[in-house]
């Protein structure tokens, strides 16, 4: 499975490295590896409103640098990825990202656990799994409220032995949790996943093709939740930084 690319696998974006390649080389290059070895492999997915938390949080910024892989989660990765002349070849959203491991957890029967949502989402999305995935073992599944300890959850997660943990719990808490825990799991990918179990049981409506084309598909999820503006004003900021960035390197 070596790589066929010349270039880095990796490219900086304002001090995050972010994987450059398409999905498929991601599984390839970063995913299957260490799936099929039982390894353990922690997976962020950044868009510019998390890039911005962790420039104003060293701790968080911290957890995201030392991550096993980055993924560009948000078309303004990918522009300013074109800007500083270094393009990632592809946008990796979190959801196509979740689907894609779901399709190579069916395809090689791996076991998997989700993590995250309200009781009655994560639980639409276990049956929608095993309709859609059949060949898929879940393993278990806990909402995101109310979670027991942590010693309780790494517990019960190196019990069940799953191959692939689903953690959505939003940012910054998915990745803190990930990282605070990861030294004791025993294997397993884990990957923190934002709203996608909510988009995946139908509780959210993902934006349509034509806006994902359009690179719109942030603001057909601020139509959706109003109340995310705040969050919005973080990719004119990042822009920003990104600006600032390039100016360096002329």
């Amino acid at each position: 499975m070596s790589s066929q690319y010349n270039e880095p696998p990796t490219v900086n974006i304002v001090g995050y490295k972010f994987y450059r390649h398409s999905m498929d080389k991601l599984m390839e290059e970063r995913i299957l590896p260490k799936l099929l070895n039982k390894e353990k492999n922690f997976i962020v997915t950044a868009n510019p409103e998390i890039v911005m938390y962790a420039k104003n949080n060293k701790g968080f910024s911290s957890i995201i640098q030392n991550a096993d892989v980055i993924v560009p989660d948000g078309i303004g990765v990918v522009l300013s990825s074109k800007l500083l002349k270094t393009p990632v070849e592809e946008r990796i959203a979190g959801y196509d990202l979740f689907l894609r491991l779901l399709k190579e957890a069916n395809h090689y029967k791996k076991k998997v656990f989700f993590l995250g949502a309200t009781q009655e989402n994560v639980s639409k999305v276990v049956s929608k799994v095993k309709n859609e995935y059949p060949n898929v073992d879940i393993t278990g599944y806990r909402s995101g409220y109310n979670l027991p300890s942590d010693e309780s959850m790494v517990e019960l997660i190196n019990d069940l032995q799953p191959d692939i943990v689903f953690v959505a719990l939003g940012y910054p808490k998915q990745e803190e949790w990930i990282h605070h825990n990861l030294p004791q799991f025993n294997q397993g990918l884990f990957v923190g996943l934002g709203g996608s179990f909510d988009v995946y049981s139908e509780n959210l409506k993902r934006a349509p093709v034509l806006f994902q084309k359009l690179y719109l598909e942030w603001l057909f999820r601020l139509a959706q939740e109003p109340t995310r503006w705040k969050r919005m004003l973080s990719i004119p900021q990042f822009m920003a930084m990104v600006f600032k960035e390039k100016k360096k390197i002329k």
